[in-house]
């Protein structure tokens, strides 16, 4: 195994205060611009106890771990975020004052591997982090061109919530699939439609025809609701009784003279925002 890249750098500040008996939920996570490097450093707390000249026990305990971390370029607004300073929109500035206090929030990225010629996505997920200022370096140029890179020093710690981990990873085949895990994580899920229903015409008295949907929410199981309409609206709908799949069986009472028909649905998932389909029109020809 070989590690060779990193990506996908975000925090999200705590929206509710940690307890011992419930970890905390988070805001909306901010990019932290694109990776270049995460260095992990860990301390331990560490006691051996000896007895007849030899070692009897030995314990290490996680303690607390460092990141430093280097990003091209972050943004400004980004940067207040994760030190506590304040950033004005209007005029693109940050105001760092000697009262800031760096949230606590949840970090991640996710860590390149390759794996016997395959490439890995490793998400790493840390519930309890804060950041501290580090030093920046400007430099002339030159004959030649040194790029300076913003680094972020980060402590990582352990959370409140004994039941929660203070590092979490996962491996996955695809980008799109760490990503979507990282976003459960941090709970900046949403429901999205790859596949809308689309128009279909039908026979009159054979109609067998479907209408379809593709939705997904990372590993969240979704509600799915048909409506029909008497206009191309998602407005003032009426729910299809037992429509309730991903599948909606086209009724096979419709008729020319009633048409056309309207269709549209609405998926939701409990936690998240629902989201509506487009309206697909179903048009009825005579038969034979």
């Amino acid at each position: 195994m070989a590690g060779f890249g990193a990506e996908y750098a975000r925090f999200a500040r705590f929206a509710t205060e940690e307890t011992s008996s419930a970890p905390p939920s988070y805001e909306s996570p901010v990019s932290l611009g694109p990776m270049v490097s995460g260095n992990l450093t860990v301390t331990n707390a560490s006691g051996e106890l000896y007895g007849d000249n030899v070692l009897q026990e030995k314990v290490d305990k996680f303690v607390s771990a460092a990141i430093a971390m280097e990003v091209t370029d972050c943004p400004k607004a980004s940067l207040a975020e994760i030190y506590g300073a304040t950033y004005d929109q209007a005029e693109k500035s940050i105001s760092y004052s000697v009262d800031d206090e760096p949230p606590y929030g949840a970090l991640s990225f996710i860590r390149n591997i390759l794996r016997k010629g395959e490439e890995i996505y490793e998400a790493n997920f840390f519930p309890k982090a804060q950041a501290a200022l580090a030093s920046e370096n400007a430099q002339t140029r030159s004959g030649s061109i040194t790029f300076q890179n913003v680094a972020i020093n980060w402590t990582v710690l352990a959370p409140l919530h004994k039941e929660t981990p203070w590092r979490i990873t996962a491996e996955f085949d695809t980008r799109e699939g760490a990503i979507a895990w990282l976003d459960e994580k941090l709970g900046a899920l949403e429901i999205t439609i790859t596949t809308q229903p689309q128009d279909v015409t039908v026979t009159e008295g054979e109609i067998s025809e479907t209408l379809s949907i593709v939705a997904s929410a990372g590993s969240k199981t979704l509600i799915y609701q048909w409506y029909e309409n008497t206009t191309k609206s998602t407005v003032g709908g009426t729910p299809v009784s037992g429509a309730t799949s991903a599948t909606f069986t086209i009724p096979t009472t419709l008729t020319k003279i009633g048409g056309p028909y309207y269709y549209y649905c609405v998926v939701s998932c409990e936690g998240l925002e629902s989201v509506t389909s487009n309206v697909a029109t179903v048009t009825v020809t005579e038969g034979d």
